[in-house]
């Protein structure tokens, strides 16, 4: 769901049914600096993510491009931009 006060829309994708299924928690970002952005993510049952043939992913929808530029020359994410991260990293 859209909020208007959100920056980024985080979702975890999982292909494991075991019996303890990993959930995404909570994410935060750490640090927001001019060379990037740290990000830590909290599982349930953090031992069961990427478990198995295919690993997790995790999607990041960037919703506010204008906060997001590169530093030498400004420019901006598309809007909506999309980033997936298979887990580990």
């Amino acid at each position: 769901m859209f909020h208007k006060n959100k920056l980024i829309e985080v979702s975890y994708i999982t292909q494991y049914e075991g019996k303890n299924k990993p959930e995404l928690l909570k994410w935060e970002v750490l640090e927001f600096t001019r060379k990037g952005m740290l990000v830590q993510f909290n599982f349930k049952n953090p031992l069961s993510v990427s478990k198995g043939l295919v690993r997790d992913k995790i999607k990041m929808n960037f919703i506010w491009p204008h906060f997001f530029k590169t530093e030498e020359d400004s420019i901006s994410l598309d809007m909506n931009y999309q980033a997936t991260i298979t887990v580990p990293f």
